[in-house]
């Protein structure tokens, strides 16, 4: 977004959601910031950050430039979160360039729709990491849409598929799945797997926890979870389980 300041300059602002100083979560295995973007096309049934979902909060990019250098010296990467960062291709790109001009990895948690602008960061040289949500098989796109949506719209799993034939060129790749019992089986993850298996992506099964008084999917157990992880490794040679007893790599039996 480009607005015009007082003297006429054009400024890229960006519809600013707030930060994280220190996550060790966002990207395995490294201390980053997150920086989060307002404004969502999705609106998934189960979604923790949907304070972020609509409202204005317009913030100059120099502002978030200006706080990566100072982060610098405690982090080594930005991870941009949302909401959907790549609603906001300009302030996406700007911030990117200036974290990787200062040393920092720049990592995307996205829904994928919008392929074209992780294509362009990717072209650009400008993405270190990615995680992309992939909320259910994509030969069920009724399903999909109940879940991205909360109504009987289809999801456009087109663009969930392109994105998936970009992540392969980034350096550091995930695909993740948030698991409630009621909303996914076990043979929904297999099929994921089934989806992501020609990508160099790790694929991650995050374990659904529940908002009370917001929604109350029912959450899978520990057991419940290898259930799920299991049916991954029917195609997959492993897989990442996370939850809120932590993480740990499941890898496929051998006979």
């Amino acid at each position: 977004m480009v607005r015009q300041s007082l003297w006429g300059d054009s400024v890229v602002v960006m519809n600013y959601g707030g930060r994280t100083d220190v996550s060790t979560v966002d990207w395995s295995g490294k201390a980053v910031c997150v920086i989060f973007f307002r404004g969502c096309q999705m609106r998934c049934v189960y979604c923790h950050n949907y304070h972020l979902l609509e409202g204005k909060n317009l913030v100059d990019v120099s502002e978030i430039i200006s706080y990566l250098s100072l982060a610098k010296n405690f982090v080594s990467g930005v991870v941009f979160c949302g909401g959907e960062p790549t609603l906001q291709k300009e302030p996406l790109l700007e911030i990117s360039r200036a974290a990787k001009h200062m040393g920092l990895g720049v990592g995307l948690n996205t829904n994928g729709l919008r392929w074209q602008v992780i294509n362009e960061m990717v072209e650009k040289g400008l993405l270190d990491f990615i995680s992309l949500d992939v909320k259910a098989p994509l030969s069920k796109p009724e399903l999909y849409g109940r879940i991205c949506y909360s109504d009987e719209r289809k999801c456009d799993v087109e663009k969930i598929r392109k994105a998936l034939d970009i992540i392969s060129n980034v350096k550091e790749a995930e695909v993740r799945t948030t698991i409630f019992t009621n909303l996914l089986t076990p043979e929904d993850i297999r099929l994921i797997a089934d989806d992501i298996k020609n990508t160099s992506a790790v694929y991650v099964l995050q374990e659904g926890m529940s908002v009370k008084g917001r929604f109350e999917y029912r959450s899978p157990t520990p057991s419940e979870m290898m259930e799920y992880a299991d049916a991954a490794l029917d195609v997959l040679d492993r897989v990442v389980v996370r939850g809120r007893e932590g993480e740990k790599i499941v890898g496929r039996k051998r006979v």
